[in-house]
């Protein structure tokens, strides 16, 4: 993929197993971004309809797509938002009370009702996909597993990550899923934020139905109705969890 000569690129490149990252410096409106290049040809078609979605999409709480550098008529890579802090996994922020860690949970609701809100499935919410930057706002990004939701929401075998992954994805042959894979993310989210980690139950394969003690803290008194709120998104039952709008 060749860069435009407007990004000058600073360093802290990486690269993973279908895409590389490259930090630039945009020369023509001063801010850092971060310019990810498509490396499964099959998947461009596909990626451009849902990054062409994202850049519709304007949230406090998602990562903002700026531009699509195009190789012909598919996309080759995609410039983004830089976010600097912490993904949830590092960040000691919402451990640090009841009202940050309620707080962080609620930014990350609003993010998923937003991407919910613009007809994309995330399909792979998670700490590691989600930084709180130096203002404490929360910014849900890395798009690669998302799809429309619709009759290609569907998948061969299983997708995700362990431990975050709704009990659905788990039935093995093609699997077709829902946004209420995200909902499950959610509440499996709420239990690992509070000691940044998950009870053994989510973590079977499949996942075990969530148990109320896992919310148990010996710092943090969570009240009991929020309790049930993060249970219900845990249900088994992809139609008995709330939508995140609500």
């Amino acid at each position: 993929m060749r860069i435009p000569e407007r990004y000058k690129p600073t360093g802290g490149n990486t690269t993973g197993n279908s895409n590389s990252v490259v930090l630039c410096k945009d020369m023509q409106l001063d801010r850092d971004v971060i310019i990810k290049s498509i490396q499964d040809s099959q998947d461009k078609k596909r990626l451009m309809d849902e990054i062409s979605a994202l850049m519709r999409m304007r949230s406090k709480h998602v990562v903002q797509v700026y531009d699509i550098i195009y190789d012909g008529e598919l996309p080759a890579g995609v410039i983004e938002e830089f976010i600097a802090g912490d993904d949830l996994s590092e960040s000691a922020l919402p451990q640090s009370s009841l009202h940050y860690y309620l707080r962080t949970l609620w930014q990350i609701a609003s993010g998923i009702a937003d991407i919910h809100a613009t007809g994309i499935i995330h399909r792979d919410i998670k700490p590691n996909n989600m930084k709180l930057n130096d203002e404490g706002v929360l910014k849900i990004f890395d798009f690669d597993l998302a799809r429309d939701v619709g009759p290609h929401a569907e998948t061969i075998g299983f997708k995700g990550t362990l431990g975050f992954a709704a009990p659905e994805l788990f039935s093995g042959g093609k699997v077709f899923f829902t946004q209420k894979i995200d909902v499950y993310a959610f509440g499996a989210i709420a239990y690992y934020l509070i000691d940044k980690k998950l009870p053994p139950e989510l973590e079977e394969i499949p996942p075990e139905p969530a148990l109320t003690s896992s919310f148990s803290s010996e710092w943090m008194d969570i009240p009991d109705e929020i309790k049930s709120l993060f249970l219900s998104c845990l249900d088994h039952y992809p139609d008995r969890r709330p939508a995140m709008s609500k």
